[in-house]
């Protein structure tokens, strides 16, 4: 039985740190007229590439009709004007990455049960 709390536990682990793998990142189509793109909103973590080629992952905490605000981590802030962004990508939850990884979890725990007997004979 402490073979299968392992297992169990194991389980639990992959499924916890496997939820950043259930995301993707994906291309938002440029604004109109220089402006923000569409469906950006507080919260939301999104990916900038500027027009000098530097890319930054922030967390939205403020949306205007010509600028981000986010936060890059350690508390602090940037805020990145429309007419700046080359590239801009949303993440977004990937329920084909969750299925995936919900279905492996469950496979490997049905595998270890079956290797301790813990499952009766078909």
């Amino acid at each position: 039985m402490k073979g299968s709390r392992w297992g169990v536990f194991f389980a639990v682990l992959a499924l916890a740190f496997g939820q950043s793998a259930c995301t993707t990142m994906s291309l938002v189509e440029a604004g109109r007229d220089g402006g923000v793109p569409a469906g950006i909103e507080p919260g939301d973590r999104i990916s900038v590439v500027d027009v000098r080629g530097e890319l930054v992952e922030l967390d939205v905490t403020a949306v205007g009709a010509d600028f981000i605000v986010g936060g890059v981590g350690d508390g602090e802030s940037l805020r990145i004007p429309a007419a700046e962004i080359r590239e801009l990508r949303k993440q977004r939850a990937a329920p084909g990455k969750t299925a995936a990884l919900s279905a492996a979890v469950a496979l490997g725990v049905f595998i270890q049960a079956l290797s301790n007997g813990a499952v009766g004979a078909w």
